[in-house]
């Protein structure tokens, strides 16, 4: 039961950092670098086309939600 709920805190933290970073103007990355604006921690240049945008932030959730749910597959379960 432990592990159901500390899995489930995990998602939560993860995805609620992810919607986080996607609005919120240079969270890490600096906000305007060589004339170009960041958003969240996804790097990408803001005339892109949508589809890349998008892509972009799908990668970083993805990546993210390893990062947090990886320690505790490895210690927990």
């Amino acid at each position: 039961m432990l592990k159901i709920v500390l899995i489930s805190v995990g998602l939560i933290i993860g995805f609620s950092l992810d919607i986080v970073s996607m609005f919120t103007n240079g969270w890490i990355c600096v906000n305007q670098y060589i004339g170009y604006t960041y958003y969240g921690i996804v790097p990408f240049r803001n005339d892109m086309p949508f589809w890349f945008r998008l892509g972009s932030v799908l990668m970083y959730c993805s990546f993210a939600s390893y990062l947090i749910l990886a320690p505790l597959f490895i210690f927990v379960v």
